[in-house]
C-alpha cells in the first residue's frame, strides 16, 4: 500500500500542468472505458497469449491511469484468434482462462472502482456452435422438421446476397461462411439471448458492448431498433443500472435514430477514426466547427433519448490506431485531450497511451502491449506485418515526462475531477476559427473547455472566464488569463471557470 501511495505521489509531481498538483489521481467517479484485446494484453502463464489473469494483474495500472471501466473484446470459446465467432455463450475460451478466473477478475475490479462490460455477439454464432452443427446435420439429411435448430438460422431454398450453400439449401452468413447469422425473429432464439444476458449479469458484469448492431436485420434499421429496444428492456429489467453501448458503424443521422431504442450509448464513429471530425478539425485547424458539431450531436442524441450518452473514441480494434493519424506528437496529444474532455463515456483503446501503432490488416491493429519487461509479454497475432509497433514501451513512457502517456494521465486526472459524463455542451464563438470553446454545464458546476487547434499562440477575450482550473501544453509555454483575456499556446488545452 505504501509503495502504491509513493507512486501516486510521484505521478502527482509530474503532472505540473494542473492547477492543484496535490490532487491524488482517482478513478472512483471515472466515466472512461478502456478497450482490451485480452490476447495481446498481459500473459501470466507463459504461453505467449494474454489472459484474464493478466487483466487482473494490471488492475492497479488501470486504476492509476484513471479509467473507471473495461471493455473486454470477446472472451467466449471460439475458433478464431479474435473470437467473434462464438461456440459457447456461457463459458470462457480456454486460451484466456476459466470462469473462475473471470469471477475473480470481476470481484477484484470492483475493489479498484472499475466496471467490466463484455462483447455480446448475437448477430451470428460460430459454425461450430452446437446449434448450427445440429441444424447443419438436419439440413443435409433434409430432416429439419425433426429439430428446432434449423429455425435458429436463416435457411432458404434460393441464394441471396450474403448466403452460403449447404446441400440443396443456403444459409445467411454476411460476414463469413463460418459465422452463420441468427434468426432474431425466432422467440426461442430471443429466449436463449435472455439466458445468456442473465448468466453474465449474475457474474457481475456492468453490461455489454453490442457487436454489429446495424446487421441484426441486414438493411432494416427499423427492425434493428425494435430488436435493440427489446434487448435493452431485457437487460434493464435484470439490472437497472446496466450499461449498454452499441456498434452502429453508419452515418451519424442513422446512429441518432438508433438512440430511440433506449440503448445507453453508441460509438461515435463520425467523431473518431482516421476520417472522423476530430482528425479533420485538427488538420484544418478548425476548432470552431468541431465545437458546433459536438453541440449538435449531443442535442440530437438527447432528442431521441433523454438519457442517451455519447461514446467518443479515436480508434479501436477495427481502425488504424490513432498514433498513425499524425506526424506531429503535438497534434496527437491535442486529439487525446479533445476527446477525453468530452461529455459521455470516452473509450481508450489499449496501448493508445504508449503510442502503439497499427494499420492495414486487422492483426496489425491488435498488436501486443509493450510493457517494457519480459514478464507478461504477449506474442503478436499471427499474420501481422507491421514493422514499427510502438513509439515506446510503457516503462520508457513512464520515465519521460513529455510522453503521450503522461499527457493522457494528466487529462484523465482533469476529467475525473469534474462531471463530464452528464455535462451539457454549448459551442461558443470567439471570432477565431482555430479556437474550440465549449461551455459545459451539469447539476454541480459550469466550466469551459478550450483547445487551440492552430499553429500559433492566440489571445482572445471572453467575459465569463474567471480562473484557469487546469491547462495542458505540448510546449514549455503556458496559458495565461489576465482579467477575461486568455492567451493559449498552439495545440494547448485549458479548462476555465
Amino acid at each position: 500500500m505504501m509503495k502504491r501511495l509513493f507512486c501516486l505521489l510521484c505521478l502527482a509531481l509530474i503532472l505540473n500542468g494542473c492547477k492543484n498538483d496535490n490532487v491524488e489521481i482517482s478513478n472512483e467517479n471515472s466515466s472512461v472505458y478502456y478497450e482490451i484485446f485480452v490476447r495481446s494484453f498481459y500473459d501470466t502463464n507463459d504461453d505467449g497469449l494474454g489472459d484474464l489473469n493478466g487483466v487482473r494483474a494490471k488492475l492497479d495500472y488501470l486504476e492509476e491511469l484513471g479509467v473507471g471501466g473495461i471493455w473486454l473484446m470477446p472472451i467466449m470459446p471460439s475458433t478464431t484468434y479474435h473470437k467473434y465467432d462464438v461456440k459457447d455463450y456461457m463459458d470462457i475460451d480456454s486460451e484466456y482462462g476459466t470462469l473462475e478466473d473471470f469471477k475473480n477478475l470481476v470481484t477484484e475490479a470492483k475493489t479498484h472502482h472499475i466496471d467490466i462490460i463484455i462483447d455480446l455477439v448475437v448477430n451470428h454464432t460460430s459454425a461450430q456452435h452446437p446449434w448450427f452443427l445440429d441444424a447443419r446435420s438436419h439440413v443435409l439429411s433434409d430432416t429439419c422438421d425433426q429439430t428446432k435448430y434449423c429455425d435458429y438460422y436463416h435457411f432458404t431454398s434460393e441464394r441471396t446476397s450474403g448466403s452460403v450453400p449447404l446441400g440443396n439449401k443456403y444459409y445467411e452468413a454476411v460476414f463469413w461462411d463460418q459465422m452463420p447469422d441468427l434468426n432474431l425473429d425466432n422467440p426461442e432464439v430471443r429466449n436463449e439471448i435472455e439466458k445468456i444476458v442473465e448468466f453474465w449479469l449474475n457474474l457481475g458484469v456492468k453490461g455489454f458492448r453490442l457487436d454489429a448492431a446495424t446487421h441484426y436485420y441486414e438493411g432494416n434499421n427499423e427492425k434493428n431498433i425494435e430488436f435493440l429496444s427489446w434487448l435493452n428492456s431485457v437487460v434493464k429489467e435484470k439490472k437497472a443500472d446496466a450499461y449498454l453501448v452499441g456498434e452502429a458503424w453508419t452515418n451519424q443521422q442513422i446512429v441518432h435514430d438508433y438512440y430511440q431504442s433506449g440503448i445507453d450509448s453508441f460509438f461515435n464513429f463520425s467523431l473518431g477514426t482516421e476520417n472522423g471530425n476530430i482528425i479533420k478539425a485538427i488538420r484544418k485547424a478548425d476548432g470552431a466547427s468541431l465545437a458546433l458539431s459536438i453541440e449538435k450531436n449531443q442535442k440530437e442524441i438527447l432528442a431521441m433519448n433523454e438519457k442517451g450518452i455519447d461514446a467518443p473514441f479515436l480508434s479501436n480494434h477495427d481502425n488504424a490506431r490513432s498514433f498513425n493519424y499524425f506526424s506531429s506528437d503535438e497534434q496527437v496529444k491535442l486529439a487525446e485531450s479533445i476527446y477525453l474532455l468530452l461529455p459521455g463515456h470516452p473509450f481508450i483503446y489499449y496501448g493508445e497511451e504508449i503510442g502503439l501503432k497499427g494499420s492495414g490488416k486487422d492483426e496489425n491493429k491488435r498488436l501486443a502491449f509493450l510493457w517494457g519487461e519480459d514478464e507478461g509479454k504477449c506474442l503478436n497475432p499471427s499474420g501481422m506485418d507491421y514493422a514499427s509497433p510502438s513509439l515506446y514501451t510503457l516503462k520508457e513512457a513512464q520515465k519521460d515526462s513529455n510522453s503521450l502517456y503522461h499527457t493522457i494521465l494528466e487529462v484523465m486526472q482533469i476529467r475525473n475531477q469534474h462531471d463530464f459524463l452528464h455535462a451539457r455542451v454549448t459551442a461558443l464563438d470567439v471570432g477565431n476559427s482555430n479556437i474550440m470553446l465549449m461551455k459545459m454545464e451539469n447539476d454541480e458546476e459550469t466550466f469551459y473547455v478550450i483547445h487551440n487547434l492552430g499553429k500559433e499562440t492566440i489571445t482572445f477575450e471572453y467575459e465569463e472566464f474567471n480562473e484557469i482550473l487546469h491547462q495542458l501544453s505540448p510546449s514549455s509555454q503556458k496559458s495565461t488569463l489576465k482579467g477575461q483575456t486568455l492567451t493559449i499556446p498552439s495545440y494547448a488545452s485549458v479548462v476555465c471557470k
